[in-house]
C-alpha cells in the first residue's frame, strides 16, 4: 500500500429534520443559504456528503464504480 490521504470537507451547511427522534434521509433538509459553494461538503449534525451535480458528473465519470449518489432534499431556511 503506498501514501494514503484523508479527505477533507468542511461541515459548513445546516440541515433541518422533520422528524422527532431518529432522522431518516427521508426526514433530512439541507438549508439552501446555509450552502457555502462548496462543490463536496458536509452539514452539522449529518454524516452524508453532500455533491453538487458538478461534483456529481466528476466522481461518476473518474470514479463511477467506487460511488454511488441519492437526491438530496434542501429548503430555504426559515
Amino acid at each position: 500500500m503506498g501514501d494514503l490521504w484523508e479527505f477533507v470537507l468542511n461541515r459548513s451547511a445546516k440541515v433541518h429534520c422533520t422528524a422527532k427522534g431518529i432522522c431518516t434521509r427521508d426526514h433530512i433538509f439541507l438549508f439552501q443559504d446555509s450552502w457555502r459553494g462548496e462543490d463536496l461538503f458536509l452539514a452539522e449534525g449529518v454524516g452524508y456528503v453532500y455533491a453538487t451535480e458538478r461534483a456529481k458528473d466528476f466522481l461518476e465519470e473518474h470514479a463511477g464504480g467506487c460511488v454511488c449518489f441519492q437526491e438530496a432534499q434542501s429548503m430555504d431556511s426559515a
